[in-house]
């Protein structure tokens, strides 16, 4: 079976997010995949940047001077009890106010639909 675009899923959790201007930290809804992690769409406050953020048992996480970064993107790492609590080890990918919306879509992704060939 052909894992489906979540394009539409994640614009729709953003729209979802937005707005909450009197709240700091993140908010987040559960996105549906056939990956063996936990990802969900979310925002991070009070910047309100969009994010997909990926929760993983047992990983090794890069120091962050060494996650990778771009123009208008950043991946971090979220501290223990910001998302869901302390059970999972949270990476964020999140759209910074320099970045486009549809190329930050296509991204998210796409490394989705890489994480179910794993």
């Amino acid at each position: 079976m052909v894992p489906q675009s979540k394009k539409e899923e994640l614009l729709i959790s953003w729209r979802a997010l937005a707005g909450q201007t009197d709240k700091e930290g993140w908010s987040t809804i559960p996105v549906s995949t056939e990956i063996r992690c936990r990802v969900l769409a979310g925002r991070h406050y009070p910047g309100n940047e969009e994010a997909i953020l990926f929760g993983f048992c047992a990983i090794r996480v890069p120091p962050v001077d060494q996650l990778p970064q771009g123009h208008g993107f950043l991946v971090s790492k979220v501290k223990p009890g910001e998302i869901l609590g302390k059970s999972n080890i949270w990476i964020a990918l999140s759209r910074q106010y320099s970045g486009s919306l549809d190329l930050f879509v296509t991204m998210a992704d796409d490394v989705i639909l890489t994480l179910t060939h794993i």
